[in-house]
């Protein structure tokens, strides 16, 4: 092989090696996990639950958040507002035909995401409610969304 074939030939590896090596960082960086590392949880006095029993809904919720819905994201606020929720979980006792029911409210932030995503990328979502069923002992989520 001449000098100058050989010199391409290693310029076009070389060129192959740092673009397979930008696009893994890219494809890590583009689809990192939630972060839930500081979350502020806030639990608020309750004459329907207990402090235990909030505290596992908002740990359903955490749980839920580091799933893969919501890679690139990051958890900021937790909490339960029983004045705030109170209306809502009537309603949604009634609906879902259950006595416990428990909404949560969260702020979350949003990276870059896909274009398959619900969420809009860079985006903060704040009261974020998150609607929780007791089966058993265990809460589960049964819906979310967003409230303006």
């Amino acid at each position: 092989m001449s000098y100058f074939n050989e010199n391409k030939f290693l310029g076009n590896v070389f060129c192959r090696l740092l673009l397979i090596i930008v696009m893994s960082f890219c494809l890590i960086a583009c689809h990192s996990k939630p972060n839930v590392g500081n979350v502020n949880k806030q639990i608020g006095k309750s004459n329907v639950y207990t402090k235990e029993e909030i505290e596992n809904a908002i740990d359903v919720i955490v749980k839920q958040f580091e799933s893969t819905d919501f890679n690139n994201c990051t958890l900021t606020d937790l909490w339960y507002d029983e004045d705030a929720a109170i209306k809502q979980q009537t309603e949604w006792a009634k609906e879902y035909k259950v006595e416990n029911v428990i909404v949560i409210f969260s702020n979350f932030k949003t990276g870059s995401l896909s274009s398959e995503s619900p969420l809009t990328s860079h985006t903060t979502y704040n009261n974020y409610n998150w609607i929780l069923v007791k089966k058993g002992n265990n809460w589960e989520i049964r819906s979310e969304e967003r409230r303006v």
